[in-house]
């Protein structure tokens, strides 16, 4: 069948997306969802690992955790579209590396995408304002770790309005739900980059930590590898809330 369509990279935050296990064909378009679109690098067990232009840094359990497998049918599927020349796989101790045969060709012209995305923004902007500022129910755990870092940054920078509170929630949301993120983690990056002298002036809000910076990295990655090369160790276990009884919750 002749021609292609636009499958925007947003829907993978629509909750149906990750809802239930994935087909086969829907792993396969979510790998092509989730690759890089730009040469960039991840961070494993505290090191860099480069991560090219089409290519995938997921480990086996990552991606059994994200479909809802067993790793032995993701490494089944693996093994199927390598076959067919759809990917090549490169495996380390530290993750594996997913390169998807000419992922060009799956690709828009990036010029033509970033015009049209341009002016989708500029047209639905009033539109997605209202959207983002508009109720919605958060889980438990996202309001925790929103209360825990409320205490880390000074009045001046805190939500004022419903809907600079639901943007908040929503990327800690994100981070979990589509990054993949701990709870922990989340809490402990936070932390850390409130408190580090640099950072400090120029993380002030939480959107920040899923925004990238020029290498095309998530500043939240940016901020947990140096974290982690700092040797910091902001959290203890059982210690991330506090309820309002004052007995140390777990996640």
């Amino acid at each position: 069948m002749a021609g292609w369509i636009k499958l925007h990279r947003k829907i993978l935050e629509n909750p149906l997306w990750l809802s239930e296990p994935f087909t086969r064909a829907q792993a396969w378009v979510d790998l092509l969802l989730i690759a890089n679109r730009f040469d960039s690098y991840i961070v494993v067990k505290g090191e860099r690992v480069k991560v090219k232009k089409g290519q995938v840094g997921f480990s086996e359990l990552k991606l059994s955790r994200r479909w809802r497998w067993s790793r032995t049918k993701v490494r089944k599927f693996l093994d199927l579209i390598e076959k067919e020349g759809q990917i090549e796989r490169v495996a380390d101790s530290k993750t594996l590396i997913i390169t998807v045969i000419n992922y060009e060709d799956y690709q828009i012209n990036h010029d033509q995408e970033e015009k049209e995305s341009k002016t989708t923004q500029n047209g639905n902007k009033s539109k997605e304002s209202k959207k983002t500022a508009a109720k919605k129910e958060f889980s438990p755990d996202v309001v925790k770790i929103y209360e825990f870092s409320l205490k880390y940054f000074d009045e001046q920078f805190k939500p004022k309005s419903d809907k600079h509170v639901a943007e908040w929630k929503d990327t800690i949301d994100k981070l979990i739900r589509i990054d993949g993120k701990g709870k922990k983690e989340i809490c402990e990056v936070i932390k850390w980059a409130r408190n580090d002298s640099f950072w400090a002036i120029n993380f002030r809000s939480l959107k920040k930590l899923r925004q990238k910076d020029k290498q095309d990295t998530m500043y939240y990655d940016v901020f947990n590898l140096k974290r982690k090369k700092s040797g910091a160790s902001n959290l203890k276990k059982g210690q991330i809330h506090k309820s309002n009884t004052n007995n140390e919750r777990q996640w």
